[in-house]
């Protein structure tokens, strides 16, 4: 497993989607932040973020810039990602056939490994917080004293804002 401890707590980027991880680990960063405040004399803020339809919501043209980054050849994955349809089916009732501009296929082998490239850098965009990734549910951590509670809650929305 790869754990990269930052402050005596484990964080792995992104716990979701990875052999070898699971929910049980997200559990155990989360446990051991608040765990590390506490001992500290500290409290812990924590905001639940639950990304509704996730894959619907990754940006293509964001997330070939993050595979350009990275080395990655894109015409495949322009291929791959261009020019999608989608149509619903309930019963006898069928859609119209609608284009995507945004997201990645779902119930697809590639789906879960895109996903995790377009989320897994989100804390670098974070000035304050700590962030606990597993797949699309996830844990913005930010902690203090409790005299300093309204600039820890004043750094979690400077970083939600950034999300």
């Amino acid at each position: 497993m790869h754990f990269v401890e930052s402050n005596g707590i484990l964080y792995s980027g992104q716990f979701g989607f990875r052999i070898g991880h699971s929910t049980e680990h997200a559990i155990l960063a989360l446990t051991q932040h608040i765990d590390k405040g506490l001992n500290a004399g500290k409290f812990t803020a924590i905001v639940a973020l639950d990304f509704q339809k996730a894959f619907d919501r990754v940006h293509k043209t964001l997330l070939q810039n993050k595979l350009l980054e990275n080395g990655i050849d894109t015409e495949w994955f322009q291929s791959y990602l261009s020019d999608r349809n989608q149509i619903t089916k309930l019963k006898d009732a069928t859609s119209t056939n609608l284009s995507t501009i945004l997201g990645v296929p779902q119930r697809s082998i590639l789906g879960p490994a895109l996903f995790v490239i377009f989320i897994n850098d989100l804390n670098k965009v974070l000035n304050y917080c700590k962030i606990i990734l597993f797949a699309d549910d996830n844990y913005l951590l930010n902690t203090g004293f409790v005299e300093d509670s309204n600039e820890v809650i004043n750094q979690i929305n400077h970083d939600l804002a950034q999300i």
